[in-house]
C-alpha cells in the first residue's frame, strides 16, 4: 500500500519535489519537537549543574546535550525515510538509495538540532535568569507543536496536497532558500534517481560535509553561552526574596495550591497534563472543517436531536452520563496530576515525610489539585456540549458523568502513582513521561478503548437495542464506577501511607 501511494505521488509531482517535501517534513517536525526538548534538557535539568562541578570540558557538556536533543528527531526521520527507501528498492533501484535515505534523514536531524541549539543557548544566555520569560519560551515550543500537528490535518487533505506540492516546486528554484536550507536541498538531490548514482553520491557526500561543519560551529560557538546561561539561571534563583508568610488556612487547600502552582509554573508539566480536553475537541472538529464537511456535521446533529426527543428523561440522563463518563476517563486518565504527584516531589520527598501533615490531608490536597486539573482538561468538552445540547436532562447526565469520571480517574491515578514512584529524575519531563505510573495509566486507557470497540457491541447485541436497554447499561456502568471510587479511595490512602513508610527505610 505504501509503495502504490508513493508511486502515484511521484508521478503527480516528480521525484525531486516529493523528496524535497519529505526533507521539509523531517526538518519541521525536528525543529518543532526539539525546541521544548532542548530547553528542558539544558535549563530544567540538574545534571548540567552537576557536570559544572566536575572537570568536564564545556564542549563535551554541550555535545552531550546535543546528542540527547537529537534522539527524538532520529526516530522521526526513521518513520519518514524507511518507507521511501523500501519504495526505491521495490522500484528496482540499488540498496544505495535505502542506505542513503536513512543516513540523509539523520543528517537533516543533526544539522537542524545543531543550529537550533546554538540559537537557543545564545538567547537563554540573556533571559535564563528571568524564569517567567524562560517558561514562556518553552510554552511557545509546545504551542508550535500543537499548531503544526493540527495544521497538518489541513495540509494533507487531498484537495490541499496538490497545492502544497506545487508551492514546494516553486520554492525549490529560489536560490536564497536553496542556500539557507542547503541540507534539505542536498537530501532531495541525493535521492533523485534521474540524476544517476554518481551525482547522488556527490550530493550525499556534500550533505555529510555540511552537517559536520554545522556541528563543529555549533559546539565551538555554543559551549560557553550554554554554561553562562545555566549559571545565570542559578544566580537568578538565589536572588529570590525569602521569608514569605503563610496564611492560616486549610492544610489540604495549601497542598492543592502548591500542586496547581507547580504545574502552571512548569511548562513541561502543564503541556503534558493540561491539554487533553482541548486536543480531543480539535481532533474531532478539525477533520470536519478540513474536509469541508460542515453540512454533514449539521445533519448528524439534527439526527441526534431527533434521537434525543424520542427518549425518556431517565434515559437521557443515564445515556449522556455513560457517554460523558467515558469521554472524561479518556481525557482525565492522563490529563490529571494525581498519578505523578509523589513522583514530582523527586528528591524533596523527605519534606512530605517530615512535615507534621496527616496522610488524609496530603491525599485530600492532591486530589483537590488533580480534580482542578482534570476539570480544566474537560472544560472544553463541557462548554462545547452545553452549546450544542441545550437539553436540561442531557446536561444533568453530562455533569454527573464528568464528576464521577474525574473522581474515579483521580483516585485511580493516586493509587497507581503511590505504588510506582520514580524519584530519581533529572528534569521535569522525565517525572511525567518516564514513570511506570504513566505507562500503566496508558495501558488502562487502551483497555477502555478496547472494551468500547469490542466488548460493548457484544453486550448491546445480547441485551437488546431499545432505550430501556441503553438505560440499564448506562445505569450499571455509572454505578460500577461510583463503587470503584470508594474502593480506590481506600486503596489509595493505604498505598500512600505504605509508600511514605517504605521511602523512609
Amino acid at each position: 500500500m505504501i509503495s502504490s501511494s508513493l508511486e502515484s505521488v511521484y508521478k503527480l509531482s516528480g521525484k525531486f519535489v516529493v523528496n524535497l517535501s519529505y526533507g521539509i517534513s523531517i526538518f519541521m517536525i525536528t525543529l518543532l519537537f526539539s525546541l521544548a526538548m532542548i530547553i528542558s534538557s539544558i535549563y530544567y535539568s540538574k545534571d548540567l549543574e552537576i557536570m559544572l562541578r566536575l572537570p568536564i570540558r564545556e564542549e563535551d557538556m554541550y555535545l552531550s546535550k546535543l546528542i540527547v536533543s537529537q534522539s527524538f528527531g532520529v526516530l522521526v526521520s526513521l518513520a519518514v525515510t524507511i518507507p521511501i527507501g523500501i519504495f526505491y528498492i521495490r522500484q528496482g533501484l540499488s540498496s544505495f538509495y535505502l542506505v542513503n535515505v536513512i543516513i540523509s534523514g539523520f543528517l537533516i536531524v543533526i544539522s537542524t538540532v545543531s543550529v537550533l541549539q546554538l540559537v537557543i543557548v545564545w538567547i537563554m544566555k540573556y533571559i535564563n535568569r528571568f524564569k517567567s520569560v524562560k517558561n514562556i519560551l518553552q510554552i511557545l515550543g509546545f504551542v508550535l507543536i500543537m499548531v503544526f500537528s493540527f495544521s497538518a490535518q489541513f495540509i494533507f487533505k487531498q484537495k490541499f496536497a496538490s497545492i502544497f506540492m506545487e508551492r514546494i516546486g516553486d520554492l525549490s528554484s529560489n536560490i536564497f532558500l536553496k542556500t539557507l536550507f542547503a541540507n534539505i536541498f542536498l537530501f532531495s538531490k541525493g535521492l533523485d534517481s534521474n540524476l544517476g548514482i554518481g551525482q547522488n553520491v556527490l550530493y550525499f557526500l556534500g550533505q555529510i560535509i555540511l552537517t559536520v561543519f554545522l556541528v563543529f560551529i555549533s559546539v565551538k560557538l555554543g559551549s560557553r553561552p550554554m554554561v553562562q546561561g545555566a549559571i545565570s539561571g542559578s544566580e537568578g534563583i538565589g536572588k529570590k526574596k525569602r521569608g514569605e508568610k503563610f496564611a492560616r488556612t486549610n492544610i489540604s487547600n495549601l497542598i492543592a495550591k502548591k500542586e496547581i502552582s507547580e504545574i502552571f509554573k512548569t511548562p513541561v508539566y502543564l503541556m503534558n497534563i493540561a491539554i487533553y480536553g482541548l486536543m480531543m475537541i480539535i481532533f474531532i472538529v478539525v477533520p470536519f472543517i478540513a474536509g469541508g464537511e460542515r453540512l454533514e456535521f449539521s445533519s448528524v446533529l439534527n439526527d441526534l436531536y431527533k434521537f434525543l426527543s424520542m427518549m425518556s428523561m431517565g434515559a437521557k440522563v443515564l445515556l449522556s452520563s455513560f457517554i460523558y463518563l467515558t469521554l472524561t476517563i479518556f481525557v482525565s486518565i492522563q490529563g490529571q496530576s494525581a498519578y505523578s504527584s509523589l513522583t514530582r516531589e523527586g528528591k524533596h520527598i523527605w519534606l512530605v515525610k517530615s512535615l507534621p501533615i496527616s496522610s488524609k490531608d496530603q491525599i485530600r490536597g492532591r486530589i483537590k489539585a488533580s480534580f482542578f486539573i482534570s476539570l480544566f482538561n474537560v472544560l472544553p468538552i463541557i462548554v462545547v456540549s452545553i452549546f450544542l445540547f441545550r437539553e436540561p436532562f442531557v446536561i444533568i447526565g453530562l455533569l454527573l458523568g464528568v464528576g464521577v469520571g474525574i473522581l474515579y480517574t483521580n483516585y485511580l491515578g493516586l493509587f497507581i502513582g503511590s505504588r510506582f514512584v520514580k524519584l530519581d529524575w533529572d528534569n521535569p519531563a522525565q517525572a511525567i513521561k518516564r514513570s511506570n505510573a504513566s505507562f500503566i495509566m496508558a495501558l488502562i486507557l487502551f483497555a477502555y478503548i478496547f472494551s468500547l470497540i469490542f466488548v460493548l457491541p457484544n453486550i448491546i447485541e445480547n441485551i437488546g437495542d431499545s432505550f430501556e436497554d441503553f438505560q440499564i447499561i448506562g445505569g450499571i456502568y455509572l454505578l460500577i464506577h461510583i463503587i470503584l471510587i470508594f474502593i480506590l479511595k481506600f486503596l489509595a490512602r493505604k498505598s500512600f501511607e505504605k509508600k511514605l513508610v517504605d521511602l523512609g527505610n
